[in-house]
Parts: C-alpha cells; structure tokens; sequence
C-alpha cells in the first residue's frame, strides 16, 4: 500500500507506510501498484517527494475542476484520454 505522508513544515512523500503527521493512503490497482512498488524499492528521498508532489498535484486539479463544475472524463485504467 503507497501512502502519501504529510510534514508540519509542509513537506509530503509517498512511502510505504502511514508515518507523517497526516497520511492518506493511495487506492492503486494492481499493476500501477507493483510499478509503483519497484520506484519505493529504491529507497530514494528524490523519488518519494516527485511521487507525492504528482499525487498533490493531480488532488488540486480535481479539487479545481470539480469547484469550477468541469466534466471530468471516465478513463479506465490502460486506456487513452479521449
């Protein structure tokens, strides 16, 4: 299970484990999750704070589109954008 992990002063990281002030887990399916699994296994901070800050980033984005009533498409999992 990933979990981004969020820091009083501000910082986030996905990790492995609920072990910030906050955590949410991230709901993966199973290929998305092995892949994702591989990126943890190389214990890099780099790699855990651009997995979080695309996480915060695609969170925002939906937050904006659903305030501003924007459809958002159904996209399956290995399917294209229309």
């Amino acid at each position: 299970m990933l979990y981004v992990n969020y820091f009083r002063d501000g910082l986030s990281l996905a990790e492995d484990g609920p072990q910030g002030d906050a955590s949410g887990p991230v709901n993966l399916d199973e290929r998305a999750a092995k892949a994702l699994a591989a990126l943890m296994d190389l214990e890099s901070f780099e790699v855990s704070y651009a997995l979080a800050a695309l996480f915060n980033a695609g969170v925002s984005s939906a937050a904006r589109s659903a305030a501003a009533d924007v459809p958002v498409p159904d996209v399956q999992p290995g399917h294209a954008l229309p």
